[in-house]
């Protein structure tokens, strides 16, 4: 019985971990957004610089 208990315990402590990971996961989403953000910003950047610089 106590180690039936045992088992239920490890498998909600394994369900546990996936779920960090998926929060990990989502972190780096996330940080894939703020990537893409940076690159945005950088791309709209060097545009208002080339049209600066043709006006």
């Amino acid at each position: 019985m106590g180690h039936q208990l045992t088992q239920q315990g490890f498998c909600k402590f394994g369900n546990w971990g996936l779920g960090i990971g998926h929060w990990g996961l989502g972190i780096g989403h996330w940080a894939l957004g703020i990537g893409h953000w940076e690159y945005e910003l950088l791309f709209f950047l060097k545009a208002a610089i080339i049209v600066g610089l043709m006006e």
